[in-house]
């Protein structure tokens, strides 16, 4: 008997342990032809963001890669694949997590926790040399940068996708962070300040 997965966000837990699921997969091939930059989803609660979110992962991250047909079994997008499926490592943040009462720190723990999950995930041979966050953000942006224009990952993998695709990451975080830690800019650099501004003033 299906499952109704209420609260339910883990897509590859949902397909494979028989829970009910309408197909939005159709969305993943419109998406990839949108002519922007930057999407975003408004929706209120229960709308399904996450889990849109979680498929979204799915389908791009090269993790997922060979358990692609399993997890996208009985959809529309497993006989229409597009071609960035499976092409990218996925760094994914859920700012739910940080505490409101203690931003700041909270925030920076959850960055650095992140990116060493990241590391882990993708097997990187990647030494950081401080536990910084910003730091470690933007020693592993220039990394992957620099190592995709060889179409090779820090750990000698092929990576599927153009060097276009792996872009420095510009962060900059009005709470007190120095600028003159920040020398990475990207063509991204207006957007990702608005956003990281927003959501540090937003908690």
């Amino acid at each position: 008997m299906k499952k109704i997965p209420y609260g339910l966000s883990d897509f590859k837990r949902l397909k494979t342990e028989n829970y009910f699921f309408i197909d939005k997969t159709k969305y993943l091939e419109i998406i990839e032809n949108y002519n922007s930059n930057y999407l975003m989803f408004l929706r209120p609660r229960r709308f399904g963001k996450s889990l849109f979110i979680a498929i979204l992962e799915a389908y791009y991250d090269i993790y997922f890669k060979d358990e692609f047909e399993t997890i996208f079994k009985d959809t529309y997008i497993l006989n229409n694949q597009t071609k960035e499926a499976s092409s990218y490592m996925v760094l994914k943040f859920d700012f739910s997590a940080v505490d409101i009462f203690n931003v700041n720190e909270s925030f920076k723990h959850l960055l650095q926790i992140k990116m060493e999950t990241f590391i882990y995930k993708y097997k990187l041979n990647m030494k950081f040399k401080s536990e910084d966050p910003i730091s470690m953000l933007n020693f592993a942006s220039i990394t992957l940068f620099e190592l995709s224009s060889k179409n090779k990952t820090p750990s000698g993998q092929t990576l599927t996708h153009s060097s276009q695709k792996v872009q420095p990451l510009f962060l900059k975080f009005k709470a007190g962070v120095p600028s003159s830690s920040i020398n990475i800019i990207s063509s991204s650099q207006e957007a990702t300040h608005a956003l990281l501004s927003h959501v540090t003033h937003s908690l």
